[in-house]
């Protein structure tokens, strides 16, 4: 279990997670201050005049450590996700930096070999030749110097096919986008392996399809957090509440000054077993006191 600490002026926010941590609740400035700090935490801008002035100063550990930036990458995950604009291949595409993870496999390519081989014989046999252009005793040349696989990929034009037929962006379903991403991403990881990332995942519902890659995303070099409406079928430690309380039921210290707050006596055993089986069994019933100081929303 790895621990992500987020720090924004006297607002402090732990993460407790293996490979995945489901943030619930309907407290979204909560929601929207972690997704903030860990967007900027791989970003270059530093805190600004405003956040130091005001005791809003932020910084974001992974195990007490700073992000590594050579070692770490952010990616996000929405339902609001622009293919059409992606595929246009720009600095920041999702499909070229899937591409770009197949950059070693393809300079090992024969084919790819003889394309600098022939981009050598076109300097020699027409810019060398036909291009220079002299003007008062000087001259100015052209050449064609050797092609970097990420020029290869910047000129791929994707297409998206489904038996054969090709399909646009609008015939994807809600399901299909997410899927698309989480897809992408994952392979992204696998075959980068001297890298980590970091997935903030905006799926307002899980389908079953979803939570079905999801639970297969257990790559130790990826860390998942998704922001959605409600979650069953999953591990209690991989639940984050974020409501009237902040309860993170992987972090024990946590739960236990939760615990010793609440209006009622119970023990963490007891608590968990049903949380469990509100999250888990669909336990409604909203007279319950756990329910309401846990799942308020709900109520």
């Amino acid at each position: 279990m790895h621990r992500i600490t987020l720090n924004k002026g006297i607002e402090k926010y732990s993460i407790d997670i293996q490979n995945i941590k489901y943030l619930i609740g309907d407290n979204q400035q909560v929601k929207f201050n972690i997704y903030q700090l860990l967007k900027g935490a791989f970003s270059k801008a530093q805190n600004s005049e405003y956040a130091i002035e005001n005791n809003l100063k932020h910084s974001v550990y992974f195990d007490d450590k700073p992000f590594d930036l050579k070692f770490w990458r952010f990616f996000e995950v929405s339902s609001q996700f622009d293919l059409e604009n992606d595929m246009k291949m720009g600095s920041k595409s999702l499909v070229l930096k899937y591409l770009e993870s197949f950059s070693e496999q393809l300079e090992r390519c024969e084919t790819f070999t003889t394309l600098s081989l022939l981009a050598k014989a076109l300097n020699e046999e027409f810019f060398e030749v036909d291009t220079i252009l002299s003007f008062n005793d000087k001259r100015l040349s052209f050449s064609i110097s050797d092609i970097p696989t990420s020029v290869i990929f910047k000129e791929c034009a994707p297409t998206i096919r489904s038996d054969d037929l090709e399909m646009n962006y609008s015939d994807l379903s809600y399901e299909d986008i997410i899927l698309f991403q989480l897809e992408m991403i994952l392979l992204i990881a696998q075959r980068e392996r001297d890298k980590n990332a970091i997935v903030f995942c905006t799926i307002p519902v899980i389908t079953t399809k979803i939570s079905e890659f999801l639970m297969k995303c257990s790559d130790e070099n990826l860390y998942l957090i998704v922001e959605t409406r409600d979650v069953s079928k999953c591990s209690l430690l991989e639940v984050l509440v974020c409501s009237r309380l902040y309860a993170d039921f992987a972090n024990e210290e946590l739960l236990l000054d939760i615990i010793m707050d609440l209006p009622f006596h119970i023990q963490k055993n007891e608590l968990l077993e049903q949380i469990d089986l509100i999250i888990n069994n669909g336990n409604n019933d909203k007279n319950n006191p756990i329910y309401i100081a846990f799942f308020p929303w709900k109520t």
